[in-house]
């Protein structure tokens, strides 16, 4: 009778051992992708411009075409690209506007002024976007020599931007858009990678005025954290119109001017 509840005690000492290592086990953290240089928003100048992006849960490796392995591939960089995140088919965009490496820094050369958008992508082995797609972007102003952002940001936006395609990032945090103003030639195919940073529904929406009359174009209510990319036209006469987030209308606005 002793020998079986000495036996049953060490059965009891080793299922409590065992449940309290597993209840120490660390969570299984989701890979992440963060660009951390140029800082999302600043000015910079003309030239050869490095991208540094900051990488967790997830091994670069440099293995492409080879067979996906979870949580193992390397980086696409873009540049003024609508980032591709659709599952199963390759993140690629046109030559010249995406690098693929396994290196936490890219550098595009000879970039000139105006406003561009430095995206990052995590992605498989085959080129394919993790699911669901791990991403990060930051706008920023390039200034040209001698040049200041205070008196010709538009005159430099315009000319990097062409009346055929314009690719604009915006984003959502805090029931805030992070900028107020977007600025875009008249007429021109905007192509709009919006960034939803929050666990809350967000649109952005497009109107001829602050009442809100006569919709432009109105995009994809999303929940995030959550990338989407919308394309529309912008409107031909130039002028200053209004976005909204159509679910928090009052808090969430900004100017759309053509020029």
């Amino acid at each position: 009778m002793e020998k079986l509840n000495s036996k049953r005690v060490c059965i009891a000492i080793l299922l409590l051992i065992s449940t309290l290592a597993i209840s120490v086990l660390p969570a299984c953290a989701a890979p992440a992708i963060k660009v951390l240089e140029p800082e999302d928003g600043s000015e910079v100048a003309e030239g050869d411009i490095t991208v540094e992006v900051e990488v967790s849960d997830f091994e670069l490796v440099d293995e492409v075409g080879q067979t996906n392995t979870e949580n193992e591939g390397h980086i696409l960089y873009y540049m003024d690209a609508a980032v591709p995140t659709a599952p199963g088919k390759p993140a690629t965009t046109a030559p010249g506007t995406f690098a693929s490496t396994i290196n936490t820094s890219y550098t595009w050369e000879n970039v000139s002024a105006g406003t561009h958008n430095f995206s990052a992508q995590l992605v498989n082995n085959d080129q394919t976007p993790l699911e669901p797609a791990i991403l990060s972007q930051n706008r920023v102003e390039v200034t040209g020599s001698g040049s200041s952002l205070t008196g010709s940001r538009a005159e430099n936006a315009t000319e990097n931007l062409t009346a055929e395609n314009v690719t604009v990032g915006l984003a959502a945090r805090n029931i805030r858009f992070n900028t107020s103003t977007i600025t875009v030639p008249a007429g021109a195919h905007v192509t709009m990678n919006f960034d939803n940073q929050e666990s809350v529904p967000h649109n952005f929406a497009l109107y001829e005025n602050s009442q809100a009359q006569n919709a432009i174009f109105k995009g994809e209510v999303i929940t995030g954290p959550r990338i989407i990319v919308y394309t529309f036209d912008a409107p031909e006469e130039p002028g200053t119109y209004f976005f909204r987030c159509d679910i928090h209308p009052r808090g969430m606005t900004g100017q759309f001017v053509t020029e």
